[in-house]
């Protein structure tokens, strides 16, 4: 990875059961129309959304 290769600070977040899409609330009815693997997951959506939050107030003073 990029970031390890030239010493970068970095913070790898999970979210439990968060599949590709999960911010779109669309995306469980267009994953299952398409057979895809994605799907909504309010949890992960605000989990992540007050996560990105935290970073800017942090970062961004």
């Amino acid at each position: 990875m990029e970031s390890n290769a030239i010493g970068a600070a970095y913070t790898f977040k999970s979210f439990a059961n968060a599949t590709h899409a999960f911010t779109n609330p669309e995306a469980t009815a267009t994953g299952k129309k398409f057979s895809m693997p994605i799907a909504y997951n309010a949890a992960a959506d605000t989990a992540s959304f007050n996560e990105m939050l935290l970073f800017f107030h942090t970062v961004l003073k």
